[in-house]
């Protein structure tokens, strides 16, 4: 009986957790798609201002947007502008900037090859 319960809770958190995740995403796709036309009229901007042009105030709304920040990032979408050389650690998330890319510009890739990858790029062993 009590391994019935142990499955039956490690799969009701399971589930929970994936729900959670999935509604999660949805938010930061939410927020993402306001993100965009803000910075396409402002361009670059530190993640307050962003917050602020977006009519989120407050540090549980920068949150939302650093998540969303976060994702457009690993798509390829924003990139980060970083602090300048020398600022102290508690200045620079004051300093770090975040802009649009630009439709063709090459994006760094994540194994640590030097050979720059370009979004749209065919997958290996594709046709």
């Amino acid at each position: 009986m009590e391994a019935v319960m142990a499955i039956v809770t490690g799969v009701s958190v399971s589930v929970g957790l994936a729900i959670n995740a999935w509604l999660q995403q949805r938010r930061n796709a939410d927020v993402a798609a306001r993100i965009e036309p803000v910075l396409r009229e402002q361009g670059p901007l530190p993640l307050r201002a962003l917050a602020e042009a977006l009519d989120m105030p407050g540090f549980y709304a920068r949150g939302k947007v650093v998540l969303a920040l976060n994702q457009m990032i690993a798509e390829g979408r924003v990139e980060s502008i970083p602090a300048p050389e020398g600022t102290p650690q508690l200045k620079k998330g004051e300093l770090i900037r975040y802009r649009l890319r630009a439709e063709g510009d090459a994006i760094k890739p994540r194994d640590g090859s030097k050979r720059p990858r370009t979004r749209g790029r065919a997958r290996r062993g594709a046709a």
